[in-house]
């Protein structure tokens, strides 16, 4: 099953898939631009992961807590019974298919998405914000003590109410991240010079690594 899916490395697949047929691009003004926030703006919140992670990390901000079985199986279904409802928003999520192998293929996705242990992906994740009317965004560990934007944001209409934010590690695990202050990207200059220094650090390590 081939799903449309954020978490391939360090390539810009958002901004693929929020602007080529407009969609959440709507809703989506900073698509294409490389933000970062300072690592100290935000606390994980730890979850048990085992396949699990994306739900409970999810349950965790809109509902606050530690989720139980039940929460996560109830969040599940929340993702499940939300695509059921506007399938045709959803079918977009599959590429290279026809119509008819979109609706197999959405069908199949419904049906693992319930199961315990089965990763969330993209379309979760989207499904889930959709059904809350909440932006969700997605940061990633960079150098630097920072942590860059994947430019996910789900609500779709421009009527979210908040914005929640997760973590995406090594590994595909997910974390609920708790904003300790205001939420502030950092300076567009200081990001050039967050990305200059990494381009060093990374020219300096091949020069050595090619001395040895």
């Amino acid at each position: 099953m081939s799903v449309r899916n954020v978490w391939t490395g360090l390539s810009t697949p958002w901004r693929e898939t929020t602007t080529s047929k407009g969609g959440d691009a709507a809703v989506m003004p900073d698509a294409g631009k490389l933000i970062l926030y300072p690592r100290e703006l935000f606390q994980a919140i730890p979850n048990g992961g085992k396949g699990d992670c994306g739900p409970a990390a999810l349950w965790h901000l809109i509902y606050g807590g530690r989720p139980t079985s039940r929460d996560l199986k109830e969040m599940r279904n929340q993702a499940v019974d939300q695509v059921y409802s506007h399938p045709a928003r959803y079918m977009d999520f599959f590429d290279g298919e026809t119509e008819g192998r979109r609706k197999g293929m959405l069908y199949k996705w419904t049906r693992l998405m319930r199961q315990k242990g089965e990763w969330a992906d993209q379309l979760f994740i989207n499904a889930v914000a959709r059904a809350h009317e909440v932006n969700i965004r997605i940061l990633v560990p960079e150098k630097n003590n920072t942590l860059r934007d994947e430019q996910g944001n789900y609500a779709g209409q421009g009527t979210a109410r908040r914005t929640y934010y997760m973590l995406h590690t090594g590994g595909n695990h997910f974390e609920a991240l708790k904003a300790l202050g205001e939420v502030k990207p950092i300076d567009g200059w200081k990001v050039q010079e967050v990305m200059l220094e990494e381009d060093r650090s990374s020219s300096t390590s091949s020069v050595r690594a090619g001395d040895q």
